[in-house]
């Protein structure tokens, strides 16, 4: 059975309450995440991580803070008086969130002030919360940390920059810079001996750009820019994942990878089974000991330890839309049906010359739930007879306001209130142009003294029906809070495929709207369109047209062709095309093959036998000397067989005989200099080798052909195969012999 545990595992899957089971399939019995196999999780579809402790960073909707699992410090004593939140975050045992407006709001443990909001804070966009310390991210990137600060883990480090995530440790701080790259400071770093040292705080050579951050109890654990994962200080390497992973949680000991097929990972330490197999989920959760993940319907799974009933939602809990997990307690932020209201400012209609108006302008949205009108009183009403008559449009919806009847000899004390319900059909039909007018007045019966220093407030409040536009039994915002960016790309509070449906464009066909795609050339068709279809280059493959990577200054440009220098041959790395180094005389290009000699010769050495830089082609050798005219220097051709020089005056023998200055007679490729010193005959010392002067006629080896030679001839007339005056080779002497003899008369040249 899929995801069947031991017994002891604590695994519990929490349906949200009325929420439509599995939108695309049915619910695998046993399968405590329902049928969700597959790429139920774009990349980007990412709500919310967090990790021991919790950082989130929530949609842009309405929630309801729940919280369950231990108390002891109050940790989930959600304020009653918080309201919609749009981020949580679990701690040690204290709790932080962000309400709606941006306010960071914190309850629970407070030892270390790590409850205490800083009073300049102003509004945030991201939390985290650490064993005894906070952190908060500011719409402007800057990172603010509170609570206890011994191992440093509030000292953020100069120049850090504006960022884009941050993450809590037990005693450690993780931030990710706006630039991809991450810093961490705290415990595990040299700066701070007497921390626990696991090098959690020191970032391994090597981390480029990140796209994700977790800190663990004693790690750090982040998402690299092509999904894989790497992890530093006290946990277990990380396995092979079996896809590319768009977030992390980690605890004390173990961490998950939320892979963008929708599964999760897990790996460490797995004492109480953290190592649950899951997969259909949008979030994940890790704490001490026990982990959460938020499906793509918005329900829960709990696993892990359960010692303080962390993994036990409460119930009834519904849809939710982020997840944290402290030490021993869990929060979740829940969507719960959406309410538009609105409030006055103080009215004092306590005088007979001015009743108290106020007009709610804006009721725009359609409502079948009727409405409810609260009015609160303010203020020391002092001791009189004094009742309220309460209108909307001039029609009136209740008398006696705070009074008890004719006669009342009270008024209402500060803080009453009176809460009255509008009919549905009554409200329509009075909100039709989008107003209504509300109006506090004295009852006739009223009296004019005393209550005259009271004010009140009035506040409306209405429930917006439904929206479902693609009928899978969720609220449309809802929906579109589980999973923000890729539900509603556009934000315009629609469901994508919604807006599909109605005739938004998907030239790409990839589920996505194109107004949500990079077109960063703003001609209206999405990069990733452009690039599949040929349109655009991409010679980088880095999913971004070549001419925008130029304009943006990510890729150089130096020849001006529109081309990114990184996709032109660049031998010597660097950074530079060789094309251009050529023309602009950086580098030589002697054979003219459009690649600097220098690389020429890195891939084939034997190109500079003499290993001067030159292509030996280009210069011949020394001197330029290439007498035979084979592309080879002389003088490495001589270092490489010396016999090529036998006389070692620095020159081919070849190119001594061809010029003339060696003598070669017997056309042997050898001058006969070199022939005699290596023991070839020279009778008289001349410097020519005797074979060759018998064979021109000097038959006496005088060094001339005269009479003498004629003598030597004749003694040998006819003789075959004679020792010597064969002159013309046919193995015997006879006159054609003499005839030879005679031209070569007189002195050997």
């Amino acid at each position: 059975m899929a995801n069947q545990r031991t017994p002891g595992s604590f695994a519990h899957a929490h349906q949200a309450t009325g929420a439509l089971r599995a939108a695309k399939g049915s619910t695998t019995p046993g399968n405590p995440l329902g049928a969700y196999r597959g790429r139920v999780c774009a990349v980007g579809a990412l709500l919310a991580v967090t990790g021991a402790f919790g950082v989130v960073n929530a949609a842009d909707a309405e929630g309801i803070v729940r919280a369950w699992g231990s108390n002891q410090y109050g940790q989930t004593s959600v304020p009653t008086d918080l309201g919609p939140c749009i981020a949580i975050a679990a701690g040690y045992k204290h709790t932080v969130a962000i309400r709606k407006d941006g306010v960071v709001r914190a309850w629970g443990y407070n030892n270390y002030g790590q409850s205490n909001i800083p009073p300049d804070l102003g509004t945030c966009t991201a939390i985290a919360a650490g064993y005894h310390h906070t952190v908060a991210l500011r719409p402007d990137g800057a990172v603010r940390v509170w609570g206890r600060n011994n191992y440093g883990q509030l000292n953020a480090p100069a120049g850090l920059g504006a960022c884009s995530a941050i993450a809590a440790g037990y005693h450690h701080t993780v931030a990710l810079r706006n630039d991809g790259t991450v810093r961490c400071w705290g415990a595990g770093t040299t700066a701070t001996p007497n921390s626990p040292q696991y090098g959690q705080s020191v970032v391994p050579p090597g981390i480029g750009k990140c796209k994700a951050i977790e800190a663990g109890a004693f790690a750090t654990v982040v998402v690299l820019a092509d999904g894989s994962v790497e992890s530093w200080g006290a946990l277990a390497e990380v396995p092979p994942l079996k896809a590319p992973a768009i977030a992390i949680a980690a605890g004390n000991g173990h961490a998950l990878a939320l892979l963008d097929d929708g599964y999760v990972e897990g790996w460490g330490d797995f004492n109480y089974n953290q190592d649950l197999d899951n997969w259909g989920c949008v979030a994940i959760a890790a704490g001490d000991y026990h982990n959460l993940a938020l499906r793509a319907d918005g329900s829960l799974v709990t696993w892990g330890r359960n010692n303080t009933a962390q993994l036990d939602p409460p119930q009834g809990l519904g849809l939710c839309t982020a997840v944290s997990a402290g030490y021993g307690h869990s929060v979740a932020i829940e969507c719960t049906a959406r309410t538009k209201g609105m409030a006055s400012p103080e009215l004092a209609p306590y005088s007979f010359a001015e009743p108290g108006t106020w007009t709610a302008t804006g009721i725009d949205y359609s409502t079948t739930n009727g409405a409810k009108l609260k009015v609160t009183a303010k203020g020391g009403l002092g001791s009189a007879t004094q009742f309220l008559t309460v209108r909307i449009d001039g029609i009136v919806l209740a008398t006696n306001v705070f009074g008890a009847g004719s006669g009342a000899s009270s008024c209402a004390a500060s803080g009453s209130t009176a809460t009255f319900t509008i009919p549905a059909a009554q409200f329509a039909s009075l909100t039709a142009d989008h107003e209504l007018e509300v109006r506090v007045e004295p009852s006739i019966n009223a009296s004019s003294a005393g209550c005259t220093g009271a004010t009140l407030t009035v506040e409306l409040s209405y429930q917006l029906d439904t929206i479902d536009c693609n009928q899978n039994g969720i609220d449309d915002e809802c929906d579109i809070a589980i999973q923000p960016e890729f539900r509603d790309c556009d934000r315009n509070g629609i469901l994508d495929t919604c807006d599909l449906a109605a005739g938004a464009t998907d030239i790409n066909q990839n589920g996505r709207l194109d107004a949500c795609e990079v077109d960063c050339n703003r001609n209206g068709l999405p990069d990733t369109y452009e690039i599949a279809a040929n349109l655009v280059p991409d010679c980088n493959s880095n999913g971004t047209p070549d001419s925008c990577d130029i304009a943006a200054g990510t890729s150089n440009d130096v020849d001006h062709d529109g081309v990114p220098d990184e996709c032109k041959a660049d031998c010597n790395g660097n950074h530079l095309p060789d094309a251009w180094e050529i023309a602009q005389g950086m580098v030589p290009d002697c054979n003219h093959n459009a690649v600097p000699d220098g690389c020429d010769i890195g891939t084939d050495p034997a190109l500079d036998c003499n290993h001067d830089g030159v292509i030996d082609s280009c210069q011949g050798g020394t001197n330029g000397i290439d007498c035979d005219g084979n592309n080879r220097p002389d003088n490495c051709e001589i270092t490489v067989n010396p016999a090529l020089d036998c006389n070692h005056n620095g020159n081919l023998d070849t190119c001594d005989i061809a010029s003339g200055e060696a003598v070669d007679c017997n056309a042997n490729g050898r001058p006969d200099t070199c022939e005699i010193a290596s023991g070839a005959e020279d009778i008289n010392r001349n410097g020519k080798l005797d074979a060759c002067e018998l064979a021109y006629g000097d038959l006496n080896i005088d060094g001339r052909v005269d009479g003498g030679d004629i003598g030597a001839m004749l003694s040998l007339w006819g003789v075959e195969n004679p020792p010597y005056g064969d002159l013309d080779g046919n193995h015997r002497i006879n006159g054609a012999d003499l005839g030879l003899l005679l031209s070569h008369w007189g002195p050997i040249p």
